[in-house]
């Protein structure tokens, strides 16, 4: 045992608490889930699932899932073969745009984490990760507000402001990129654009030099990092288009880890 806590991580696995998109805003835990759906946007008996709870959504386009085998179909080196398309928030139109509340990456909200599995002040997580399963449809036009990621603590429904992003998928038309706060040298060019469905990372942490650091990953691919700004937490998640491209976003797992 360390002070406050057991070191060993070994655990984990059955002490995290998944928190669902709804109770994001209030609701303290290790793994925080978007899982969009055909009704998302719409409200049912006055009420709506994440308007009412800390959301803003100007795309109330919920698509329902399609054309997966089980499980995905035949599995090789970690990918299937046949995962069809996932329910999803279809952002089409100029101006479609879906921010949850800010509550990610700042000190309390990881130190909540860090007690949920059992530690303490002195075993605060170590990274915090974004997995999305999502497409760009249309992704022609050099747009670094049109994509996906985590949004500053300022962040409100003008977060399709460039100066707002924290570490923020695009494209430039020819190529992915990761950007943070309206720099054009805080910018990492990644893959050539190609509009299928990808599995896609965020991670935020530190280097071993106690840099502050954004990494991200395409189909598990390293495509560089960034420096991202610093003092902006708590941050918020978010996707927007612009006129041009369009996105798919499909589910969304954001979480803390130990690694």
């Amino acid at each position: 045992m360390g002070r406050g806590g057991p070191t060993s991580n070994f655990y984990l696995p059955l002490a995290r608490k998944h928190v669902m998109a709804d109770r994001w805003w209030d609701t303290v835990g290790t793994d925080f889930w978007l899982m969009p759906n055909i009704t998302m946007g719409t409200t049912v008996d006055g009420s709506n699932e994440v308007i009412d709870n800390g959301w803003t959504l100007e795309a109330e386009h919920g698509v329902a899932g399609s054309g997966s085998k089980f499980r995905g179909g035949v599995i090789t080196a970690g990918a299937p073969a046949t995962p069809g398309i996932p329910a999803h928030v279809a952002l089409l139109a100029t101006g479609d745009l879906i921010v949850s509340p800010p509550v990610f990456g700042g000190y309390d909200h990881m130190l909540a984490a860090a007690w949920c599995v059992g530690k303490d002040k002195h075993q605060l997580p170590t990274k915090l990760i974004m997995d999305v399963r999502a497409a760009f449809t249309v992704a022609s036009a050099n747009e670094p507000t049109s994509g996906f990621g985590f949004f500053e603590d300022s962040t409100t429904t003008t977060s399709a402001t460039e100066n707002l992003q924290l570490a923020f998928i695009s494209s430039d038309s020819a190529n992915y990129q990761l950007a943070t706060n309206a720099s054009s040298a805080l910018v990492d060019v990644g893959a050539a654009i190609a509009v299928a469905w990808k599995e896609w990372r965020i991670v935020l942490d530190y280097t071993t030099a106690g840099v502050r650091r954004a990494s991200w990953f395409i189909n598990g691919t390293l495509q560089g990092s960034i420096v991202p700004t610093d003092s902006e937490a708590p941050y918020a998640f978010g996707a927007h288009t612009l006129t041009t491209n369009n996105l798919l976003l499909g589910p969304v797992h954001i979480f803390y880890d130990w690694s």
